[in-house]
This record gives structure tokens, C-alpha cells and sequence, in this order.
């Protein structure tokens, strides 16, 4: 039983952990694109 609760709390550490990487990665990918389409718009305009 109580291994079984420790196998139930990794997975769900490790699945939390994988959403937190994606989430880390996806503001990533948002400030990256802000930073260029703003660069962008001070060349234009």
C-alpha cells in the first residue's frame, strides 16, 4: 500500500513536472515572439 502511494505520487510529480515544462516553454515561445514582432514594428514604423 505504501508503495503503491509512492508510485501514485512520482507519477503525478512527474506529470506536473512535464506541464510546468510545457507551460516554461510556451511563455518562452510567447516572449520570444513579442520581443520580434516589436523589434519588427520599430523597424516599420
Amino acid at each position: 500500500m505504501y508503495n503503491n502511494h509512492c508510485t501514485c505520487v512520482m507519477l503525478y510529480m512527474h506529470k506536473y513536472r512535464i506541464i510546468i515544462c510545457i507551460y516554461t516553454f510556451f511563455i518562452f515561445i510567447l516572449t520570444l515572439w513579442y520581443i520580434l514582432w516589436y523589434n519588427l514594428n520599430r523597424i516599420i514604423f
